[in-house]
């Protein structure tokens, strides 16, 4: 009877495994036919030159990009090649077409419609070029490569110009050279409607 009952375990095991293995396979058949299969998705790769009315800022700002869809934003990775132009990356699994801004802090922000190869020509805004202009007269009369140290007073980001944010006045003045720090710029409080105001003071070493 031992022996018996051991067999029917035997043959009750097999049919259990053989019975799991076909419907294994089955599910295996249904994935490759395709109908649970997550194929990969297709990338596309753009290359985009972004290129300022200021052309030393290429050296000294990194713009930034969005992606859109219709009204899908679009995820990608961003390679740098040289000082204006980058390759981007994303999955291409849109019917819609691309849409890609361009922007950076002191330019007017750019949109194109995605193609293989993009150039984006930003203009500085209003406030930018005036603290551009300032800032580039100021180092003509006093020659900022021979001073130890820049002060900038300010009323940059508070005051109005033409009705808009004057911010990117001081992002101008930090833009221009190695010499202007942000921890050298005091910040004057003042109202929305007076003048906008930029000092730049110089610090030399008297021998």
């Amino acid at each position: 009877m031992v022996v018996k009952n051991n067999g029917k375990r035997f043959v009750f095991i097999l049919l259990v495994v053989t019975l799991i293995a076909l419907m294994m396979g089955n599910v295996c058949a249904e994935d490759v036919n395709g109908t649970n299969v997550d194929t990969i998705t297709p990338t596309k790769s753009i290359n985009v030159d972004v290129n300022y009315e200021y052309t030393n800022d290429n050296n000294n700002v990194i713009p930034d990009f969005y992606i859109y869809s219709g009204e899908d934003k679009i995820e990608y990775n961003k390679e740098l090649v040289n000082s204006n132009r980058f390759v981007l990356t994303f999955k291409d699994n849109s019917s819609n077409g691309y849409n890609i801004t361009a922007l950076t802090a002191g330019y007017i922000s750019q949109s194109q419609i995605i193609s293989d190869s993009i150039t984006f020509n930003l203009k500085a805004s209003d406030a930018y070029k005036l603290g551009r202009d300032v800032t580039a007269d100021a180092d003509r009369l006093l020659d900022f490569k021979t001073a130890d140290d820049i002060l900038v007073v300010t009323t940059a980001g508070v005051t109005k110009l033409n009705g808009k944010s004057t911010e990117d006045a001081l992002e101008a003045i930090l833009n221009y050279g190695t010499k202007i720090k942000y921890s050298n710029v005091l910040m004057l409080r003042d109202t929305a409607v007076n003048q906008l105001i930029l000092l730049l003071l110089l610090k030399k070493e008297m021998n």
